[in-house]
């Protein structure tokens, strides 16, 4: 079988993490990229194959990837995925570029496409979230993750594909962007400041990015399709994560609780239902948040 695996979006922080773990695993990628894409957090990786494209149906993007013979497909790419870019009209732009892609892992004889959409589908929840759960998202950015994994997965289905659309949900690890939670306290703390934070009453969930990229290729080896959650099942109050980084970094420096204020749609509560991913890739998070902060606070010191 095919090892050939065409992934999207693979310079972005879990595409650039999922590339690695397809080479690790003996697979071989070929990144299908914007030209001039930036390609930081791909140093060092001298065996990928790229190839540019600005238009996914293009004949000659075509006639390159079937010279690859690949099975899977797996689309990462999404522009505008920054808080601040998430009520932009530009959002709606996804959609049609998702769709491409099912279009073309059809045309390049692919088996199987997996997209990767967002918790940001459900909207507020207070309850633990299930894949059949009525979705109610208050971003473009939601609104347009539901839309493209609904029609990517009919359009699969049409085209015989084996469609999985995987909602992710909060992810940490090395090349995050700064702007996030995660890597804003670990910064500040490493600098001796203080981290400006909301009341931190959230009840969230983090996954490491190992467990994240592992559940992806196990589901793409899997023979379910659909939705699927991916999160680590284990939500517990912001305050608690902040202080586990504190304890890690400095523990005498009080991180100053309700200097940011809620946003008017603050999602206070992410718990996924992964029973179906779980028993689909026969795949469990492994990672405890602990230790993935040791490490990634250990990463943080050598660069």
């Amino acid at each position: 079988m095919s090892k050939v695996v065409v992934v999207t979006g693979g310079n972005g922080f879990i595409g650039s993490h999922l590339v690695r773990k397809l080479l690790n695993q003996k697979y071989e990628p070929i990144l299908l990229l914007r030209k001039n894409a930036n390609l930081d957090r791909l140093k060092n990786l001298n065996s990928i194959k790229i190839v540019e494209t600005s238009d996914y149906l293009n004949k000659n993007t075509i006639n390159k990837l079937q010279l690859f013979s690949p099975l899977s497909f797996i689309h990462c790419a999404w522009s505008g995925v920054l808080g601040k870019d998430r009520n932009n009209n530009a959002q709606k732009n996804n959609v049609a570029l998702s769709i491409s892609s099912v279009k073309l892992a059809k045309k390049i004889g692919c088996r199987k496409w997996i997209g990767l959409g967002s918790h940001a589908e459900y909207g507020p929840q207070i309850v633990k979230t299930h894949e059949s759960i009525i979705c109610k998202p208050t971003t473009l950015y939601g609104k347009y993750k539901l839309e493209a994994g609904k029609k990517c997965l009919e359009l699969s289905h049409k085209l015989q594909l084996e469609g999985k659309w995987i909602r992710i949900f909060s992810t940490y690890g090395p090349f995050d962007n700064d702007s996030w939670l995660i890597p804003y306290i670990i910064k500040s703390l490493l600098k001796n400041k203080k981290p400006k934070l909301t009341h931190c009453e959230q009840i969230w969930d983090y996954l490491h990015v190992e467990d994240a990229v592992n559940a992806i290729i196990k589901l793409k080896n899997s023979s379910g399709r659909g939705i699927f959650n991916l999160g680590s099942s284990k939500p517990r109050k912001l305050k608690e994560y902040v202080s586990i980084i504190c304890n890690e970094i400095n523990k005498n420096i009080k991180p100053s609780f309700g200097k940011v204020p809620y946003r008017k749609d603050q999602v206070m509560s992410l718990y996924p239902d992964i029973t179906r991913i779980k028993k689909a890739a026969k795949w469990n998070p492994k990672i405890d948040f602990s230790n993935g902060i040791k490490n990634l606070v250990n990463y943080y010191h050598e660069n």
